[in-house]
């Protein structure tokens, strides 16, 4: 008999422990594991896309486009100000050069590019996709302005910092123009 009443006790014990911890259990959210791909089927470069927008941990629950227009927005705002800050430290570098010259320019190019992403995260912010994209668009013309600065020979020492940057802005513009569709 004392048997039996230990192996109830126990039973209620594992039944009252199993009820109370499920009850604190925060629900599981089922989020579209494919969300990310199926959305940058429709970009110019679907392979960046997913590769740009699953590096960043944001982008783990996003449900919307228009928040993954913001996550490509911001990345594309610290690529272009890393690439800034770049640009300085070479041309410190090079006093009284052309190189130097030369990243003066660019260095204005891209701090006038930041302040139109920067203007474009406002936007998208506002829901006004259409102005969003030219705004990115425009931003999106410094690489290659960047690139043309050099001349006299002088090879430009930030070619690849210049290609993600245009290539964060196509993709930011390409799920701009989604969300205006």
């Amino acid at each position: 008999m004392a048997t039996q009443t230990l192996k109830l006790h126990l039973l209620l014990l594992i039944i009252i422990f199993t009820t109370l911890s499920t009850s604190h259990a925060r629900p599981i959210p089922i989020h579209d594991v494919n969300f990310i791909q199926n959305t940058c089927k429709n970009t110019q470069n679907p392979s960046f896309c997913v590769s740009t927008l699953q590096s960043d941990k944001r982008s783990i629950n996003v449900t919307t486009v228009d928040a993954l227009a913001g996550i490509s927005l911001g990345i594309t705002v610290s690529d272009a100000e890393s690439t800034l800050s770049t640009i300085n430290d070479l041309a410190e570098k090079s006093p009284g050069t052309a190189l130097e010259e030369d990243l003066h320019v660019c260095a204005q190019l891209y701090s006038n590019a930041i302040d139109d992403l920067h203007d474009a995260i406002d936007q998208l912010n506002s829901k006004e996709y259409d102005a969003a994209a030219t705004t990115v668009d425009q931003a999106g013309d410094a690489p290659d302005s960047c690139e043309a600065a050099f001349t006299d020979g002088v090879k430009s020492p930030v070619t690849d910092r210049d290609k993600r940057v245009k290539d964060l802005c196509g993709l930011s513009v390409d799920l701009l123009d989604l969300l205006s569709s």
